[in-house]
């Protein structure tokens, strides 16, 4: 299976829907000497409140193992039922190219119609849930709120970690490294050019290799998140230029903004909660209007920055019509040390 981040994962047998945000390795090896690595993602993807409760969750070898799939099976399914509608739509196209005397366009649609039937009958080897694996449910802190030790600040522990199975993704696990997926080359620069960014933020050609991103080892400290450069004239200079993968919108492009945000959540468990987050505004334009920077089913994402840096994992959002929108994040620097202080030593692949 894809070891990019920002592919849509969930619970077996469960509706939940979330997004593989990062992978951290555990410092310390199985009984076998073998590497461990864990996937970062939002608690409230793969434990419901209303089933779930808010308690904290830690995997015991004694109790059946929460498992978690790649794609969820409804958009499995859905996609499976998709394919042949549009390997016929394509056939169609095709022929009637071929008939306008036009060889060239109808063997372009016959090579596609011919690659979406292979990857239907691929597809169709990974239908069960079962055989989309990948591992299960490691640990996730009781639901509620902290206080930050430097400056008391409260915020939602909203985190979980799913410890990956061996042989299950494109990379072993002692090989895997973080990376988004960014298409080609031409569609990065076409939404480049409609992004409202500063004329210092990093050429998106730097970051493109092979279709992906690679995040560096580094972590943007949050420091750097709150505080707007001194040299800063432009407004948007101010803020951190910033960039999330998801399957729906592709990249999107954002400004980290340096004022903290207090975010209500209401309904939880049937509690409240109050969380200082990390706002994030789009930087792409719509003709006139914002273009959303995440949309519905985003939470549990990797947000970096133009360094690659690897800066929050996005957590929820606001917007009208999915035009102007409002996204929230916890800053992964205090992330990784509540994850140290909960007893596991991790690192960034």
């Amino acid at each position: 299976m894809s070891d990019k981040l920002g592919t849509q994962i969930s619970i077996k047998d469960s509706n939940s829907t979330g997004n593989k945000g990062l992978y951290i390795a555990l410092t310390q090896p199985n009984a076998r000497g073998e590497p461990r690595v864990v996937a970062l993602t939002c608690r409230h993807d793969v434990l419901s409140p209303e089933t779930e409760g808010l308690q904290e969750y830690r995997h015991q070898q004694s109790q059946p193992s929460k498992e978690v799939i790649q794609i969820p099976q409804p958009t499995y399914e859905k996609t499976l039922e998709r394919l042949p509608v549009v390997v016929t739509d394509y056939r169609r196209t095709a022929t009637r190219s071929a008939d306008l005397n036009r060889p060239d366009r109808a063997a372009s649609y016959n090579e596609r119609a011919d690659k979406l039937e292979s990857l239907g009958q691929y597809m169709e080897r990974y239908k069960t849930p079962t055989s989309r694996v990948f591992g299960h449910l490691l640990y996730s802190p009781e639901l509620a709120c902290a206080s930050d030790n430097t400056n008391g600040a409260q915020w939602l522990r909203n985190w979980a970690l799913i410890e990956l199975l061996p042989n299950r993704h494109q990379a072993q696990l002692s090989a895997l490294k973080n990376k988004v997926f960014a298409g080609s080359l031409l569609s990065v620069l076409n939404t480049w050019r409609n992004a409202k960014v500063s004329s210092s933020a990093t050429w998106p050609a730097l970051l493109v290799k092979r279709d992906a991103i690679w995040l560096e080892k580094t972590v943007v400290p949050m420091e750097e998140l709150f505080t707007p450069p001194d040299d800063a004239d432009d407004p948007d200079e101010k803020a951190l230029f910033v960039i999330k993968y998801d399957k729906l919108d592709g990249l999107t492009f954002g400004l980290g903004n340096t004022l903290k945000s207090i975010v209500r959540y209401t309904g939880i468990g049937g509690r409240e909660f109050i969380s200082e987050e990390w706002c994030i505004t789009s930087a792409t334009r719509a003709n006139e209007h914002q273009m959303a920077f995440s949309s519905e089913g985003d939470s549990g994402l990797c947000i970096l920055d133009a360094e690659r840096r690897v800066a929050g994992i996005l957590t929820a959002g606001c917007g009208i019509n999915g035009i102007n929108n409002v996204t929230y994040a916890q800053p992964v620097e205090r992330l990784l040390a509540d994850i140290r202080a909960h007893g596991y030593d991790v690192e960034l692949v």
